[in-house]
């Protein structure tokens, strides 16, 4: 990846903003969601005389749901002498973050043995386990021409870059909604099971009982709200590499977003199922740390519509090195060889622009 787009003279204004907060070691976030044509910047509380705000918040919060970030979003403005002063050396911030380890095949093995064993002796219907796999970066690497080719290879992701000093820095193209809508309609969706994009055969009968297990767990949500809902599907959606079972639910919710993010996060197609259980064995399973791997992100307009997504197909990036979080849903039918290989596909959604 070439560094030419550190050249900042035909950057837009909110890239130049995003440099210059991230060079002082300032915290922002950068999203393009589907259906919009460019990048909208948000900044921290104290970088808000960046320009005029347009009331619309960017939230963050963890795989844990313990960590909760937000930001403002901001109308950046073009100027001339920003520009020159940042057009020179480029320099990550001294944040200090620590490098997940692990991600090789027999690490892998061995939590996969351990999970595998956590489902047949439990009541747990599914486990979903994450990797993480590095990957070490050309010093020409540039993280904006990185985010600047996800926006255009994925149209129908929420492509982001996020920085803070007590995450460090995540990009991402996520596929998954979690929660949108706006004048009162409002939609979620179930989305699991994964296989290589453009498979003609039939869905194989485990992604179809993982991708119903979602679909149940939304239904619960739901009905326990007692809210009325239509559902549609499932169809097989396309995300980069890979392709994924879908079902909509469409319904009418009045007034605030109150907690529905948080009853509905996280659902089995991260966590498993049940869910309460699986999250407890998850934890003891893995050995690395999900951090907003898996937890969810997105945008809130001051008229109380949103647009939420579980933060996958997502990396980690420090100056020489990106982790990418990779995970699958196993069952009883699992098995070792097909799960490693779904991660590896899942993986090139990132991986092929940091090579």
């Amino acid at each position: 990846m070439k560094a030419g787009i550190s050249s900042v003279e035909t950057l837009p204004a909110c890239l130049i903003y995003a440099r210059k907060a991230l060079m002082e070691g300032h915290s922002f976030c950068l999203a393009r969601f589907p259906g919009e044509s460019k990048l909208r910047y948000f900044a921290e509380a104290r970088e808000i005389g960046t320009g005029p705000s347009k009331g619309s918040r960017f939230i963050a919060r963890d795989w844990s749901g313990k960590l909760y970030l937000e930001w403002q979003e901001m109308e950046p403005t073009s100027d001339a002498d920003l520009r020159e002063d940042h057009a020179g050396h480029f320099s990550w911030p001294d944040w200090k973050v620590d490098l997940q380890s692990g991600g090789s095949y027999a690490s892998y093995a061995r939590e996969f043995a351990e999970a595998m064993g956590v489902i047949a002796n439990s009541e747990l219907k599914k486990l979903v386990l994450s990797r993480v796999k590095t990957k070490v970066l050309s010093p020409e690497f540039d993280v904006f021409e990185l985010l600047l080719q996800l926006e255009k290879a994925y149209p129908q992701a929420l492509v982001h870059l996020m920085a803070h000093p007590s995450f460090g820095i995540w990009v991402g193209a996520s596929p998954e909604v979690l929660l949108k809508g706006v004048n009162g309609h409002w939609h979620t969706y179930s989305l699991a099971g994964t296989r290589k994009a453009g498979s003609e055969d039939a869905w194989p009968k485990k992604e179809l009982e993982e991708q119903e297990f979602v679909s149940e767990h939304i239904r619960s949500v739901l009905v326990g709200r007692g809210m009325s809902f239509t559902e549609k599907g499932p169809y097989t959606v396309e995300a980069g590499a890979v392709e994924h079972l879908c079902t909509q639910f469409d319904f009418e919710k009045l007034g605030v977003l109150e907690h529905l993010p948080q009853e509905l996060h996280p659902t089995p197609a991260v966590a498993g199922l049940p869910v309460a259980d699986s999250r407890k064995a998850i934890e003891r399973v893995e050995q690395h740390q999900r951090g907003l791997y898996t937890g969810y992100l997105g945008c809130i307009d001051p008229h109380g519509g949103a647009s939420l997504y579980v933060n996958l197909r997502c990396a980690q990036l420090w100056k020489d090195r990106a982790a990418l979080y990779l995970g699958g849903g196993l069952t009883t039918d699992s098995e070792l060889e097909k799960e490693w290989s779904e991660t590896e596909l899942k993986a090139l959604t990132l991986e092929k622009f940091l090579a």
